[in-house]
């Protein structure tokens, strides 16, 4: 935050082990992976296309830099090779705050509140 120097980070988000975080995290992929390829990514075994691990889908890592706060939501960004090739360039999504609102602890909720 500008007002006080504030960063949000990991240690922001509360329950990131949660199915509903590794499908919100799903979810942003997929929506990423569709526009970069100009075609629907919307299943698990699409998605595996594009994916570098043999984990399962329904289990993705948090990105190893900190999402962080815009006016639209959570922004997560990926490194390039970190879940996927290289030419799929940085895989990043937004999700809406609305929808993460139960995965923010008391400092991040009084952070977006202030915002």
């Amino acid at each position: 935050r500008k007002s006080d120097g504030r960063r949000f980070g990991p240690d922001m988000l509360r329950d990131v082990y949660s199915e509903d975080m590794y499908l919100l995290l799903k979810e942003g992929l997929m929506q990423y992976f569709s526009d970069m390829a100009q075609e629907p990514v919307n299943t698990d075994e699409k998605l595996k296309e594009f994916i570098l691990t043999d984990d399962d889908v329904n289990d993705l890592p948090l990105p190893n830099r900190a999402p962080f706060i815009t006016a639209d939501g959570v922004n997560f960004i990926y490194q390039p090779y970190e879940i996927s090739f290289y030419a799929a360039g940085s895989p990043q999504f937004i999700v809406p705050l609305d929808s993460m609102q139960r995965f923010f602890t008391v400092t991040a909720q009084r952070m977006t509140v202030n915002n």
